[in-house]
C-alpha cells in the first residue's frame, strides 16, 4: 500500500491557505533540450524552484528541482494542481516531466492503453497516438540504457470523495526507446 503521508500533509496545508505556490507557465519542449539546457537557464525562465531534490540514480548524483500550483477553487471536489519537475547531472538537463490536473492542461492518460505497448514493436508514434502528446522526456541516467531516452507521462489529482475523505492519484509511466524509436522498455507507477 502507498503511503500518502508527507504529499497528503502538504496538500491540506495548501487547501488550508486557498492556493499556494506560484503560477507558472510550462517551457515549450524547444527551450528544454537534454544534454544542453542548463540549471540556470531553466531557474532564469521559472525563477527559483519551490523544492530541491536530490537523489541517486544508476549511480549518479543528481539535482532535481520543482515547481508547483495548487489551488483550493475549481471543479466540484477537485483541487487542481501544476507541477513540473526538472532533473539535472552535473547542472546540464537530463529530464523534466510534467503534470496538470486542470482541464485547460490536463495530462492524464488512459492507463488500459499503457498495456497495448509491446517492447520491441510499439514505435514513439504509436505510443504518442495511444497516449497522446508526453508531458516529459528523460535520457541516461534518468532512463537506465545510455543509448535510450523515455517518454514521460504523470498525472497527479487530489479530489474529495464523500464520506471517504481525500483521494490521491500518482500516476508515472515511461517508455524507454531505442535509437530507432522502438519501445525498449515500459515503467508504469501508480494508477488505478
Amino acid at each position: 500500500m502507498r503511503r500518502y503521508g508527507k504529499p497528503l500533509c502538504i496538500v491540506l496545508a495548501l487547501l488550508a491557505a486557498g492556493c499556494a505556490g506560484r503560477q507558472f507557465v510550462k517551457p515549450p519542449s524547444e527551450a528544454l533540450v537534454l544534454g544542453r539546457t542548463s540549471y540556470g537557464e531553466i531557474t532564469k525562465q521559472l525563477g527559483e524552484p519551490q523544492q530541491q531534490l536530490d537523489f541517486v540514480k544508476n549511480g549518479h548524483s543528481l539535482k532535481g528541482i520543482a515547481y508547483r500550483y495548487i489551488t483550493a477553487f475549481g471543479r466540484p471536489n477537485v483541487y487542481p494542481a501544476r507541477e513540473m519537475r526538472v532533473f539535472f547531472l552535473n547542472d546540464v538537463l537530463v529530464g523534466y516531466d510534467y503534470t496538470s490536473s486542470y482541464l485547460e492542461d490536463k495530462t492524464d492518460f488512459e492507463e488500459d492503453h499503457v498495456y497495448r505497448i509491446q517492447k520491441g514493436e510499439t514505435t514513439k508514434g504509436q505510443v504518442m497516438q495511444l497516449l497522446g502528446t508526453p508531458g516529459g522526456t528523460y535520457m541516461y541516467p534518468m532512463v537506465s540504457n545510455k543509448t535510450e531516452t523515455g517518454l514521460v507521462y504523470r498525472y497527479f489529482k487530489t479530489e474529495h470523495q464523500p464520506f471517504q475523505g481525500l483521494r490521491i492519484r500518482d500516476k508515472l509511466l515511461i517508455v524507454s526507446l531505442d535509437s530507432a524509436d522502438h519501445v525498449a522498455g515500459v515503467e508504469f507507477i501508480g494508477g488505478k
